[in-house]
């Protein structure tokens, strides 16, 4: 007997069929293998590539086998897997993929949709959500400062309140309020005694003023007179009385006589309220009728005074009479008769005469208005 038979040809076809089913099954089972993990590692990088482009752009669905492919695209990202050939498409919601032997399907990330972008740009491209946002300017804070903080200033000492001054009532432009043109009996002020009127000035310590107060004096005339009277009486000295008489051819405040008297009867002492209440009472007088100052004489004489102002701005009614008056009620020139003409030189000779019988003082007092 052969010690090596010959191998039937039955018995050799077995052996191979043996041999090769565990070979091609080992094949198979790595082709799978190989496959799943490159559709593991295209998913991985799909999923990379969509977190870098910022999510929710274009995604891809890539699934790869051996002997054939599956693609698929849609809004998100996602991956697909089959056996075989065949096509695959994605959608919002995930892609799919068909063909011989097992088929995959792939889910893209979750992501808001998004439009596909026109055919030349580039995906992923960013929106203007996605911009940085600008930086918000923040308030500059002054740094704190050391050191000692110095003590509050002292309140300013108070002011003292000073009242404005009255206004000095000033006489007009050529209105005289200087020496007399002659003699001077006198000076006023500091001895206690005296007065001065309209640049006149006199001693005694009884003074009468007599006033014309006749139509001719309406206007500037009879203001401007006040005004020297207002300063006459302001200035006389306590120790002083006074009395104020204006004269016209009639009086009509009382109705009858030729002369008004402040105060009646009497003179007052030139106390502040006095002198105030006196000048009050003059600027109550307007002038009116004629230019006899024979009845205001006669009460002035009756005063008793130590000096009396005459002023006129007209020739009197009657000179010779005036004359004459004064002449009996003054017969030894006891008091001190100072005349004033006032704007007019018409009864200068009289007025002049008047003075130097009574030792007194003669004055022209110019209209400013005149050249």
């Amino acid at each position: 007997m052969d010690p090596f038979p010959p191998i039937p040809a039955d018995a050799e076809v077995h052996a191979d069929e043996n041999v090769c089913e565990p070979r091609e099954r080992a094949w198979a089972i790595m082709a799978i293998v190989t496959a799943f993990l490159l559709a593991l590692l295209i998913m991985l990088l799909a999923l990379w590539m969509g977190l870098a482009g910022g999510g929710g752009g274009l995604g891809t669905i890539a699934g790869e086998q051996a002997g054939g492919s599956t693609a698929g695209s849609g809004i998100g990202t996602g991956t697909g897997s089959g056996i075989g050939a065949g096509d695959g498409t994605g959608s919002g919601d995930g892609g799919s993929g068909t063909g011989s032997g097992e088929s995959g399907d792939g889910r893209m990330a979750e992501g808001p949709e998004q439009p596909a972008p026109p055919p030349g740009e580039p995906e992923n491209v960013g929106t203007p959500e996605a911009a940085p946002a600008p930086a918000v300017a923040t308030p500059e804070v002054e740094p704190p400062k050391f050191g000692f903080t110095p003590p509050d200033a002292p309140p300013p000492p108070p002011q003292p309140v000073v009242e404005p001054p009255k206004p000095i009532v000033q006489p007009p432009p050529g209105l005289p309020t200087g020496s007399p043109s002659s003699g001077s009996s006198g000076a006023a002020g500091g001895s206690g005694t005296g007065a001065e009127f309209m640049g006149v000035r006199t001693e005694g310590r009884h003074i009468v003023y007599v006033i014309d107060r006749s139509g001719s004096m309406m206007g500037d005339r009879f203001m401007h007179t006040l005004l020297e009277l207002k300063r006459s009486i302001e200035r006389l000295p306590e120790g002083v009385t006074f009395s104020v008489v204006f004269f016209s051819s009639h009086n009509a405040y009382s109705g009858g006589g030729s002369y008004v008297l402040m105060p009646p009867g009497r003179m007052m002492r030139a106390t502040a309220k006095n002198k105030q209440d006196a000048v009050d009472w003059a600027e109550t007088i307007t002038p009116d009728g004629g230019t006899d100052p024979a009845d205001a004489l006669k009460v002035a004489l009756q005063l008793k005074p130590d000096a009396i102002f005459l002023m006129t701005d007209g020739m009197f009614d009657n000179p010779p009479a005036i004359e004459s008056l004064l002449a009996a009620g003054n017969p030894n020139a006891k008091v001190s008769i100072n005349t004033i003409a006032f704007h007019e030189r018409a009864a200068e000779e009289v007025l002049k005469r008047i003075a130097a019988k009574h030792r007194g003082d003669y004055r022209f007092v110019k209209d400013p208005r005149q050249p």
